[in-house]
Formats: C-alpha cells, sequence, structure tokens
C-alpha cells in the first residue's frame, strides 16, 4: 500500500494560488506544490511543450491523453478529455 501524496493547500503557497485563479483546482499542482521550485519550473516548460510549434496542439493533447491512459492516470483524463474532444470534433466537421 503507498503513502498518499498531500495535496498543497492554495491558501500555503501564493504560486500555487495565482496559478490556480487562472486554471481552477487542479491535483496535478497541487501536488508539485510540495516542490514549489518544480512547480514554477514546470508552468514555462509546459507552455513550451504545448504552445505553437511544429505540431499541431490537438495532436499533443490526443498524446497526452494516450499516455494518461496508458499508465492508469485517471487525475489527467477529467482536464484533459474535454478539449482534446473539442479539438477532435472541430477537425472532423
Amino acid at each position: 500500500m503507498g503513502t498518499a501524496i498531500k495535496l498543497m493547500d492554495p491558501a500555503e503557497n501564493e504560486f500555487l494560488a495565482q496559478l490556480e485563479k487562472k486554471t481552477g483546482p487542479n491535483h496535478m499542482f497541487r501536488t508539485m506544490a510540495n516542490r514549489p521550485e518544480a512547480l514554477k519550473n514546470f508552468v514555462p516548460l509546459y507552455g513550451a511543450i504545448m504552445g505553437p510549434g511544429l505540431v499541431e496542439r490537438r495532436l499533443k493533447e490526443l498524446v497526452y491523453l494516450a499516455v494518461s491512459f496508458a499508465n492508469e492516470w485517471p487525475t489527467a483524463r477529467p482536464h484533459t478529455a474535454p478539449s482534446a474532444r473539442r479539438r477532435a470534433s472541430r477537425k472532423m466537421n
């Protein structure tokens, strides 16, 4: 049996609080906030990966969703599935 990872309360971390004002509650960010330097460095990294580039954002999101399913990572699916579905349906129409 594993040990539960504490989800940081946004009231305890100003950077997390500001981030969640933009994104809404996010368990991944709350977990990463246990290491504030990791969370602060992750935000620009994620922006660089998911931002404009040679690969369409739609494909990036579908890969993200597929990897979350393959790794049985249920917390990623609720955040990713709606935007992936929207992008997929726009592409098909």
